[in-house]
């Protein structure tokens, strides 16, 4: 977000700024990693574990030992590649950063959104208490209900999603050259799709703008996915 956030500055002298407060801060991120309590002492217990033991398998373990004799291995009893520092700390920006802060607002806009639409709000009760009755008993209520029987639930997601997109833009470095609207993209170039302008583009939504989930339930709708 911060690159994204720097292209859109006009002035030049607070771009460079911005850049440099960018980089500055994620420096900050890397040592609050190397000093963080927790992790110091997770790095001790990891430490003291004996080589022909296995840490405990969660995130945090995975990525303090990937560099570290006592890595964790996979199955066959083959060590893993170790990654470099930098690698690393890109899993950690990715995981804190795409991992934590866009969930956490789409689950705030999901929120927004239905308290300002009464009638959505409605369906959504009326569609969970058909599903999960008062009566079910909460060890019934299962991954497959979740996911297969809430089709307005689901739709209200895609519908905040497209309306508030978090990022609203997707670079890709392109691993061979292409040819996207008759232009020629060479090899390592970067391509940033805009999904903020594909959502709200007239041409493909109707009323773009207006919080509408029911556009997500029907087959017929030319576009159903949502560009994340």
């Amino acid at each position: 977000m911060a690159g994204y956030h720097n292209f859109l500055c006009k002035n030049k002298k607070h771009k460079t700024f911005e850049i440099i407060e960018s980089e500055k801060f994620i420096k900050s991120l890397v040592t609050w990693v190397k000093h963080s309590i927790i992790i110091q002492k997770r790095l001790q217990e990891i430490e003291n574990v004996p080589l022909d033991k296995l840490n405990k398998h969660d995130v945090l373990n995975t990525l303090l030992t990937i560099n570290k004799a006592q890595e964790l291995n996979s199955n066959n009893g083959k060590a893993i590649n170790p990654m470099n520092e930098r690698e690393i700390f890109g899993v950690l920006l990715e995981f804190f950063v795409a991992g934590v802060e866009t969930v956490l607002s789409l689950i705030c806009f999901i929120v927004y959104y239905v308290c300002k639409h009464p009638s959505v709000k409605q369906k959504l009760i009326q569609e969970f208490d058909s599903v999960f009755p008062t009566t079910l008993p909460s060890s019934e209520i299962t991954y497959e209900k979740l996911m297969n029987n809430l089709p307005y639930c689901d739709a209200i997601v895609k519908e905040t999603s497209r309306l508030k997109t978090n990022p609203p833009i997707n670079p890709r470095e392109l691993y061979e050259q292409d040819e996207i609207g008759g232009y020629t993209i060479p090899r390592g170039s970067t391509v940033v799709a805009c999904a903020d302008a594909i959502h709200l583009h007239k041409d493909y939504w109707e009323k773009p703008t207006e919080f509408i989930p029911e556009r997500f339930l029907s087959n017929d709708y030319p576009l159903s996915i949502v560009v994340a």
